[in-house]
């Protein structure tokens, strides 16, 4: 891949973040990539449909969780907005495998056995559950397999199909909530949480900064208001319908666009807005008659028309596939890959029962937490997602700076932190108290352990992998150091 077409899907990238900035999930840039702001939020759902993984994403209600998870998709996979929404589950508490999965055909059961697949199953795009935490923990384990690998089974029969990025949305807790389990939570690649704006109101409802005007423009506004003014009065007096005063105001808010140079929220949404299309795509999935294989082909043909109306927003397949390909060969820095290895084999360095621990070690990292993460963790989730920041940082490499960024958002659903660390850090804080248990968690181990201990570190790994750690042993046999405390006893065994 040329360094040009790498710059071409990494501005493409960006402005599909300023598009869904500028419309669905409107907030204030919390992040720095590569010089430019962004939101989290926003940047990792790219990320996670790029990278075909799992992400949750938490917080209160209305403010954007769901809509910029359909967006993302929209964009990727070249599908109006209304179809994705048509294949989203909605959790609640009597939520059924039939519902998620599919149910018989009654009509074919005097010949053989056939399942109609849900829209959920069959749709090729982005997996998306609503408020997962209302749905049952019974239910919430048929989920594993599909969230793991896009495997869509019920019966003897299943939906062949790719693995597809999956977005579950979780408000906080209530009394209509159910605990997520965690082999489920595991699932999830990534976790982030939706923030309420700052100074951003005025965007939200649509209001326009009067005062950076000029004084042409104010004129220009002025008379567009009262023509509208009198074209609504008109309609109203005629018995118009809805649809007429809909047109109506769209004209004017194009105008208003127009005059002041400033794009409205639902401009851009309406870009990703086809009712009609979405209809025909509905039909397609659900013709039973139709092979699944057939559908996707009809899918494909009619998303293309409606890509090209994005104007080189959305996503190509030939550039959705690329990324991956690209990111294979950003490649770990040493001190990268080091701090993923210490980090995570420091936290399983005491094994967890129950969420019990013991009364050692309290002072490092391993005493903040009652649990372990799994290799998912590391191996997959912190690596993958290090990498594809890195791409759109611009960086040919992953450094440790990218590593230690990128630990809170893949930890912070995983880990369950012990009492007295919640009491530490209780105080007012931008975000949640997972995610702020998590940042600090890894800053803290970063400063005080791994850049004091590094070279000891890199000593370590070294004489492990060769299978000379005796000599190593010997000098740190009287260490407090839980991991060189864990080799130790490894090698008594």
């Amino acid at each position: 891949m040329t360094e040009s077409y790498k710059e071409t899907l990494r501005e493409k990238i960006f402005k599909m973040a300023d598009f869904i900035g500028m419309s669905f999930y409107v907030n204030n840039p919390n992040l720095n990539v590569g010089g430019r702001p962004a939101n989290d939020v926003v940047m990792y759902s790219l990320m996670t449909g790029l990278l075909n993984r799992n992400q949750l994403i938490t917080g209160n209600y209305g403010l954007g969780k769901t809509t910029t998870a359909e967006a993302v998709s929209s964009l990727l996979f070249g599908l109006p907005i209304e179809f994705v929404e048509k294949g989203m589950i909605q959790g609640h508490p009597q939520l059924t495998e039939e519902k998620i999965f599919g149910r018989l055909d009654f009509s074919k059961l005097s010949e053989t056995e056939k399942v109609i697949f849900s829209i959920f199953a069959q749709t090729p795009s982005a997996k998306i559950i609503d408020e997962i935490n209302r749905i049952p923990p019974g239910t919430q384990n048929m989920l594993l397999r599909s969230v793991e690998n896009g495997n869509f089974l019920y019966l003897n029969e299943s939906v062949d199909q790719p693995k597809m990025p999956f977005f579950a949305t979780a408000n906080y807790s209530d009394k209509g909530n159910t605990q997520l389990t965690p082999p489920l939570m595991d699932r999830f690649d990534v976790s982030v949480e939706v923030a309420f704006p700052l100074f951003l109101q005025s965007y939200i409802r649509g209001d326009l900064d009067e005062s950076r005007l000029s004084r042409e423009q104010a004129t220009n506004l002025k008379d567009a208001r009262s023509v509208y003014n009198a074209e609504l009065c008109a309609l109203i007096s005629s018995g118009a319908g809805d649809d007429a005063l809909a047109k109506a105001k769209v004209t004017f808010d194009q105008k208003v666009m127009d005059i002041s140079g400033v794009p409205t929220i639902d401009a851009y949404k309406r870009l990703l807005s086809d009712k009609s299309l979405a209809s025909e795509m509905e039909g397609v999935i659900c013709d039973k008659d139709c092979s699944y294989s057939s559908k996707l082909e009809k899918i494909a043909s009619l998303s293309a028309s409606f890509s090209e109306r994005l104007e080189g927003v959305a996503m190509t397949p030939s550039e959705r596939k690329a990324l991956p390909y690209m990111l294979h060969v950003q490649g770990l820095e040493p001190d990268a890959r080091l701090l993923l290895d210490v980090f995570f084999d420091h936290l399983n360095s005491e094994l967890k029962v129950n969420g019990e621990a013991s009364e050692h070690n309290k002072e490092y990292a391993l005493g903040r937490v009652t649990n372990n993460p799994s290799v998912r963790t590391g191996v997959r989730s912190c690596a993958e997602y290090a990498a594809c920041l890195s791409f759109l940082k611009g960086e040919e490499t992953v450094s440790a700076d990218t590593v230690q960024e990128v630990l809170p958002y893949t930890i912070n659903h995983r880990l369950a932190f012990s009492d007295k660390f919640k009491a530490e850090n209780d105080d007012i804080r931008q975000s949640s108290m997972q995610m702020n248990l998590a940042k600090q968690l890894v800053d803290d181990f970063v400063e005080d352990d791994f850049d004091k201990n590094k070279e000891q570190y890199r000593k370590m790994y070294s004489v492990v992998q060769n299978g000379t750690a005796n000599k190593f042993l010997e000098d740190h046999k009287d260490s407090d150091n839980p991991l060189f405390k864990r080799l130790y006893q490894s090698r008594k065994r």
